[in-house]
């Protein structure tokens, strides 16, 4: 069984894995070899894991754990004793307590503005008139305002989220300043 588990790790690292997803396959499926003990393994005690597993952890947790272990026993040529990951049903919306109310994003424009901070005011917007995440920001350049047409964005602009012109208003003026120097 030792030599199996360091073929195993050197397998993960052929594969190209991570770092740190070699360590967590490789304690996951420890754990689980702890729990099934010297015992032959069987769809029983997998199944009985996978139980132990729901009653501790949350789900996304139990699947990653489960992602481990049946990886581990298709290595080991043993696919009949695969299991499911549990079912989860994505949320779309975050629940009310975590979203903003309309008031605490007008306290969060206005204090942006007092602060002359335009650049994260036409964030604040921008994220909220969009929907864009906070990590789609770094392909919100001048080169992308560019590329679409002002037409097209004014088709979006909506009465409380004038985003995308502000945007395009800022950069015009940005690139009318440079020119009257050249």
């Amino acid at each position: 069984m030792k030599d199996d588990w360091e073929y195993y790790g050197k397998y993960f690292t052929e594969c190209e894995k991570s770092k740190n997803t070699i360590e967590k396959y490789l304690r996951d499926v420890r754990t689980f070899l702890i729990f099934s003990g010297e015992r032959e393994l069987s769809k029983e005690i997998i199944l009985d894991y996978k139980k132990l597993l729901v009653e501790k952890y949350r789900t996304s947790s139990v699947n990653s754990m489960l992602i481990a272990v049946n990886g581990y026993l298709s290595w080991i040529g043993r696919d009949d004793l695969r299991v499911r990951v549990c079912r989860t049903q994505r949320r779309i919306f975050r629940e009310e307590e975590r979203e903003l109310t309309r008031e605490e994003y007008q306290r969060l424009l206005m204090t942006a503005r007092r602060e002359n901070r335009e650049r994260l005011f036409c964030i604040l917007q921008t994220i909220a008139g969009t929907g864009m995440r906070i990590g789609e920001l770094k392909y919100l350049t001048a080169e992308t305002l560019k590329a679409v047409s002002y037409t097209h964005l004014r088709a979006h602009e909506t009465d409380s989220y004038l985003v995308c012109r502000l945007l395009l208003e800022k950069k015009k003026t940005k690139i009318s300043n440079k020119s009257q120097f050249y």
